[in-house]
């Protein structure tokens, strides 16, 4: 039931939620190195390059192939909400949510599961008000590298100038793969 009571109101301005913060002007491509956690994939280390080179490998036909296999074997499955507990009108909100909002439900699972082939995804969730509450309009993919873990173990958004951004709560979502504390990029099944 706590989930619900953000849509009601949040505790940071309506402007943070709507307006769009991972963008390619906000990215830095030489970001404050003394405060990044690094990556410790051994292969990205060995080789010397970044997330890029796992990337490269999905031009590979066979790998390819298997991959949207799964994806569609995932996508394909049946899905419903339940209301269990909770009231009439909160599972009416979400469900006219799924139903009649532009978000591509199936489009964000599939973006979902490339956080098991590279760690983690994050999204980007743009807000509206809508008959009284907040609610998201949609929500978008961004580019993992375009983020990184600080050495508090804390997902920022790197920035053009010398500081990086925090991001607000209730704003972006991250899926991961078996995150530990000890490596918050978590395992890249693609990585194997």
């Amino acid at each position: 039931m706590k989930f619900f009571s953000m849509f009601k109101k949040p505790d940071i301005s309506t402007n943070v939620l709507s307006s769009e913060i991972a963008t390619r002007s906000n990215l830095d491509y030489i970001s404050n190195f003394l405060s990044m956690l690094p990556d410790p994939d051994p292969i990205l280390t060995k080789i010397g390059k970044g997330n890029s080179a796992y990337y490269d490998l999905l031009t590979d036909s066979h790998l390819w192939s298997v991959i949207q296999q799964r994806k569609s074997g995932v996508l394909g499955l049946d899905f419903q909400l339940d209301k269990n507990d909770s009231n009439d009108i909160l599972y009416n909100l979400v469900t006219d949510l799924f139903n009649d909002s532009d978000i591509d439900i199936y489009n964000v699972i599939d973006q979902v599961l490339d956080c098991v082939l590279f760690g983690y995804s994050v999204f980007e969730i743009m807000w509206e008000k809508k008959n009284g509450y907040l609610l998201p309009s949609e929500i978008l993919e961004k580019p993992r590298d375009w983020f990184y873990y600080d050495n508090t173990g804390k997902l920022k958004l790197k920035k053009n100038g010398k500081d990086d951004i925090d991001l607000p709560d209730y704003k972006f979502l991250v899926a991961t793969h078996k995150k530990t504390f000890a490596n918050p990029y978590v395992q890249k099944t693609i990585s194997r």
